[in-house]
């Protein structure tokens, strides 16, 4: 069992407590990710006052993810697009943009105007999302595949892969770069809306790029630093991806305890089996927790991020949420596989947090490799 200390622990009451006054809202809110984090900045919450974060360069890894945990459990699309705006976008822009970058593209998404996204998904037969000379000018083409809330957005923080033309400006051995993309350029194209099988508050589009104009402002940090940041954004995306899916599994347990409780144990035939079937998914929600916790803990210091703990801690998290999740399905039965029951919901919800951020079989194989390295 995770224990937090005096200075977390005070942190967690007060976004609590601007949770409770938002619930009846936030339970069905799909607008823009950044009024929530103003919400929670006027009731004086510093982790979501950007003001400060620009200043010290640095995110509150801890608060971000509690914050993210507590709104899963009711509204798992939101807080994945918390996470992706705030851990996707702002996050890598604050600690590697200029300050030019960061005047340009901070306020108007700070304020709620804007959003932005983080576009690294690609089909693996198609061309990488590349940039290549055109004449005297560099572009950027290609394509990127399920990108979180893409058509609402503003701007892409797009990973891209140098051509041979532009090898020669790459400052390091590596040949990816990122690169701020406006989406609402005559340059970019976005697919239809796709349904997906959880999260479906979310709105996920396929991006086609073809010949976007790059200029200096466009550049996180250097051409050929595209693997650093890509990484370390990495991190805290399965970190929160871990803080989602724990929220998802403790709402479903939450509900079959009220379920079976409201029910009355003197009815049930097979009630001690239930007991001892509820002590042990509490049990392992717990076990989740600290996982989750320590985690964020760590992050929140000074130390260099690893993305083997972020990769144990999301495939754990997500596989044995997803176990969670189907145990309270078995254990309620029929009446929870209706399309709008809330166990339902956590099922489909918590099998494409599985996938988002690495699929359970990419992790797995990323993690043998550095163990046997």
């Amino acid at each position: 069992m995770f224990i937090f200390n005096d200075e977390e622990m005070n942190l967690y009451k007060q976004i609590k407590d601007v949770i409770n006054q938002n619930y009846e809202t936030w339970q069905s809110y799909s607008g823009c990710s950044q009024q929530i984090m103003r919400t929670f900045a006027k009731e004086g919450v510093n982790v979501a006052d950007f003001q400060k974060v620009i200043q010290h360069k640095k995110l509150d890894v801890m608060g971000m993810t509690i914050m993210i945990y507590e709104i899963a459990k009711f509204n798992p699309s939101l807080a994945h697009k918390i996470a992706t705006t705030n851990f996707g976008f702002c996050y890598p822009l604050i600690k590697y943009g200029t300050d030019e970058q960061m005047s340009l593209y901070l306020p108007s998404i700070i304020s709620g105007e804007r959003e932005g996204v983080l576009g690294c998904n690609e089909n693996a037969t198609d061309v990488r999302s590349i940039l290549y000379k055109k004449e005297d000018a560099f572009v950027v083409k290609g394509s990127k595949t399920m990108l979180t809330n893409v058509r609402e957005a503003d701007y892409a923080l797009t990973l891209v892969t140098s051509g041979e033309a532009a090898k020669d400006l790459v400052s390091n051995t590596s040949n990816m770069s990122v690169v701020i993309i406006e989406i609402n350029h005559q340059a970019v194209n976005l697919g239809e809306t796709e349904v997906t099988m959880g999260l479906n508050k979310l709105k996920i589009a396929d991006m086609d790029i073809r010949d976007y104009p790059i200029t200096p402002v466009n550049i996180l940090k250097a051409l050929g630093e595209g693997g650093n940041i890509i990484m370390d954004t990495t991190n805290l995306m399965r970190l929160s991806n871990a803080a989602i899916s724990l929220g998802i599994c403790e709402n479903a347990y939450n509900t079959v305890h009220k379920y079976f409780k409201e029910y009355g144990k003197e009815k049930l035939e097979n009630y001690e089996l239930i007991q001892y079937e509820l002590a042990q998914m509490k049990a392992d929600i717990e076990w989740l927790r600290l996982g989750v916790f320590y985690l964020a803990r760590l992050f929140s210091g000074d130390k260099k991020r690893d993305l083997l703990p972020c990769s144990v801690v999301k495939l754990q998290v997500t596989e044995n949420a997803k176990k969670i999740c189907n145990k309270c399905i078995e254990l309620v039965g029929r009446t929870s596989c209706y399309d709008e029951n809330i166990l339902s919901q956590a099922f489909r919800d918590i099998r494409i947090m599985t996938i988002l951020g690495g699929h359970t079989s990419k992790i797995k194989n990323y993690i043998s490799l550095n163990f046997y390295r």
